[in-house]
């Protein structure tokens, strides 16, 4: 089944153990994926691209190798933001039918994700940001109202996140 899912949360708030939960096949091991790993967050187990550095090569390779899989752009403001938007990581979300994959695109701040992305995204998993409301204005009703809760329910659990459904935007 391929979606685009934005995960989107502050530093330490529980972004890459929601993914790496999401990578693990309940009957054992993993699911089909691949990770450019950035950051060396993903240990053993896990398929990380060879070249993290590489935003060009990870897409180009994911664009004609990768099929049926969870594919996961941690950083997404290096490929798909206002500063740096690759025209060839947007094609891969286009194509999500084609590929079947699922796109995980990773934020530390909805303020970073370009209006033109929200047309790709089916799904949002929302943690706590440093956001201000006024900054994120022009993010869809759904998102705003899940900021709302997340950062009322945030105060008590660090790790709290929502799930918001975007596809019907």
């Amino acid at each position: 089944m391929s979606r685009v899912v934005a995960i989107v949360g502050g530093t330490h708030r529980g972004k890459s153990t929601y993914i790496k939960a999401h990578l693990r096949n309940p009957k054992g091991g993993f699911r089909p994926h691949i990770i450019n790993d950035i950051k060396g967050e993903y240990g053993k187990g896990f398929k990380k691209y060879h070249d993290s550095g590489d935003r060009d090569g990870f897409i180009a390779y994911v664009d004609q190798n990768v099929k049926n899989s969870i594919v996961v752009l941690e950083e997404a403001s290096f490929y798909l933001s206002n500063r740096h938007y690759s025209s060839a990581a947007e094609k891969l979300l286009v194509n999500k039918w084609k590929s079947q994959n699922t796109y995980f695109i990773v934020y530390h701040s909805i303020r970073k994700i370009p209006l033109a992305v929200y047309d790709y995204l089916d799904y949002m998993v929302l943690f706590k940001t440093r956001d201000l409301l006024p900054n994120i204005k022009n993010a869809p009703p759904e998102v705003l109202s899940g900021f709302e809760d997340v950062n009322q329910k945030s105060r008590s659990n660090k790790h709290y996140h929502k799930f918001i459904t975007l596809d019907d935007i």
